[in-house]
């Protein structure tokens, strides 16, 4: 089932669990014998690829190449996190966050990100190395927050990308 069509309801949600074969609440979250696997008490961010809104290219790809995740200080996430990637309310991939954030003006290397792509280069933008899970064509979602970045504080989007994290194949 394709999550993307249309916007986000509960009714989705259900019939996404039941395409895992699974009901609401039964999920296998709290099974750590696999250290790739995540618990529910996890913080899970959002954060779109559009810097400063649509109007701005995409960088989508290159963070992807580059296997980082940025953000701003504001929204600091942790090594251990996961974080939607997002074009716009697309969940295109979720990636786990494999290191604490640094300032992006650490390392010059991104500096193409500000030149190309209209990423702020100051303190207060951050990268972090991360595991990526591109999200197959079928299991691409819509998260419906107006802001490019943030905590996901409702539940089952938090649900959704727990078990994707946690069913991908690795």
């Amino acid at each position: 089932m394709n999550l993307s069509s249309g916007s986000y309801n509960y009714r989705k949600t259900l019939d996404f669990y039941e395409t895992l074969g699974l009901r609401p609440r039964e999920f296998p979250l709290l099974n750590m014998s696999n250290k790739n696997k995540v618990s529910d008490d996890i913080t899970i961010w959002k954060f779109g690829c559009n810097w400063g809104g649509r109007q701005n290219p995409n960088f989508y790809e290159f963070i992807q190449e580059e296997k980082i995740v940025i953000g701003r200080e504001r929204f600091r996430y942790a090594e251990g996190d996961l974080v939607l990637i997002t074009d716009g309310f697309t969940v295109k991939a979720i990636v786990k966050v494999l290191e604490e954030p640094a300032s992006i003006t650490t390392n010059s290397k991104y500096r193409v990100l500000a030149d190309t792509y209209n990423v702020a280069w100051d303190n207060r933008t951050i990268f972090a190395k991360a595991d990526w899970y591109e999200l197959p064509e079928n299991l691409i979602f819509q998260y419906l927050a107006q802001r490019g970045s943030g905590r996901v504080r409702k539940r089952e989007i938090k649900e959704i990308a727990l078990n994707l994290w946690n069913e991908r194949k690795v």
